[in-house]
């Protein structure tokens, strides 16, 4: 390189126009759910919450509008709104006729949730309540829609009834009625059962509770018990498709890889503690950086060159995700992993003939005295098999086959492995090294400021 425009131009083609194209077809991806990656959420999280609640409200069962039998509108209700707007000191200029014929034109149906109406359900319910009973001023619905509207807007009450006839298929949001409830649920969010039982067990080498050698290590994975629940059915079988897809045509591998990404943020998002979110301002004038200082949503401040950027906690914060969802799926994830060992591999196996290496959220890891030539216990899908695993701690770990294929499987959370990063320890001498000399090893992160 020459110059600065060199360098300029190396670094362009290097990095840029990669990074460009990745960003191209991901825009392209969140298109078919009508979803601007620019404009309706730049994390994925927030994007992923899109497509989980675009799915399940797309095919929502609208309630049956069949014709009620004809009645004719009470004349005691009419004579009690007449009372209602001389009290009220409103103007009162409504034909029972109109009353007669509005039903009519409704089917005798609620204009609200559509229910079928009766001289004992039907009531005259106005659309702009600072005016009084008038023709063209009243919408027929049933009484219980009348009292429940009050002053809420129309269509806001047709879709809150929309939502209500498909309770059975949506799942409930805590309100802040229950803030109290959600507190407790969100103190008690825990993982899966992570777990690192034993930290290094190779084929021929190592033994399994002092006893029998250890002859094949493997690794099972629970995703294969999912099931679609009513509400998330359409949203779980579009990340499926994508992946199985995926796996048939190496052309969608990208798609497939995206998808299964959408779909544990969703997870992740339902269980987000947004009561740590926080507001980032930038401020020089001395004046106004002790006014935010003294503030009582104050956090942090950073002094930076002639200014200081202020950390403020939120004035207010609206709790609205489903943190119930992530807890059922993490209780329900513990209960399958211990199921998994307690009615299926400690039940059929003898305790000297497997030990257990590491357990995660869905998936466990375990070294066994013989050939393990069944492909799924139970109906476990088979995640991994080799002849050799160093488990650190909790997603940390390698699995190998130390002959010429090293053919490796690695999870180390938080330390990039893409494009050959950190090779240099992310192998199985250095994992092997920091068990046998209990030495500390450092990796390197790189990416865009």
């Amino acid at each position: 390189m020459k110059s600065i425009m060199d360098l300029l131009i190396w670094y362009n083609t290097l990095y840029v126009k990669p990074f460009v194209k990745a960003i191209q077809a991901q825009r392209k991806l969140f298109k078919r759910f009508d979803l601007d990656l620019f404009a309706d959420g730049v994390p994925l999280p927030g994007l992923s919450e899109n497509v989980m609640y675009q799915t399940c409200f797309s095919n929502l069962i609208k309630p049956s509008r069949k014709s009620a039998a004809s009645f004719s509108f009470p004349m005691h209700r009419y004579q009690g709104y007449i009372e209602q707007d001389k009290k009220a000191n409103r103007q009162f200029s409504m034909s029972i006729k109109h009353l007669n014929d509005l039903p009519q034109k409704q089917k005798y149906l609620c204009g609200l949730c559509y229910c079928q109406l009766s001289a004992e359900t039907v009531s005259a319910d106005r659309s702009n309540n600072k005016l009084g009973h008038q023709d063209g001023n009243v919408l027929i619905s049933s009484i219980k829609c009348n009292c429940a509207r009050k002053d809420m807007n129309l269509k806001a009450l047709r879709f809150q009834k929309l939502f209500e006839f498909n309770s059975d298929r949506l799942v409930y949001s805590i309100d802040k009625e229950q803030k109290e409830i959600y507190s407790m649920m969100k103190a008690n969010i825990a993982g899966g059962p992570s777990i690192i039982f034993n930290r290094y067990a190779k084929r021929n080498e190592t033994k399994i509770r002092n006893g029998k050698v250890c002859k094949k290590v493997i690794g099972f994975d629970a995703n294969a018990l999912a099931s679609a629940h009513k509400a998330f059915a359409p949203f779980i079988n579009e990340v499926y498709d994508a992946r199985r897809a995926g796996d048939v045509d190496e052309s969608k591998a990208m798609i497939a890889e995206m998808m299964k990404l959408v779909g544990n943020s969703a997870f992740g998002r339902s269980g987000m503690d947004m009561t740590k979110h926080k507001e980032i301002k930038f401020e020089s004038n001395d004046e106004t950086i002790e006014k935010k200082i003294e503030h009582f949503t104050f956090h942090g401040l950073e002094e930076l060159n002639g200014a200081c950027e202020l950390t403020m906690k939120k004035r207010r914060i609206k709790n609205k995700n489903p943190i119930h969802l992530s807890i059922a799926i993490y209780q329900l994830a513990k209960l399958r992993m211990l199921q998994f060992y307690y009615d299926c591999i400690d039940f059929y196996f003898d305790r000297s003939d497997f030990e257990y290496q590491e357990m995660d959220t869905d998936s466990a890891y375990m070294a066994f005295s013989s050939a393990f030539d069944r492909r799924t216990p139970g109906l476990f899908k088979e995640e991994w098999r080799g002849d050799a695993m160093v488990s650190l701690s909790s997603k940390n770990y390698i699995c190998y086959l130390p002959d010429a294929k090293q053919k490796v499987k690695v999870s180390a959370k938080g330390v990039q492995q893409g494009v050959g990063r950190n090779k240099d320890v992310l192998n199985p001498a250095g994992f092997e090294t920091v068990v046998r000399d209990r030495i500390t090893l450092q990796g390197t992160n790189k990416g865009f400021d």
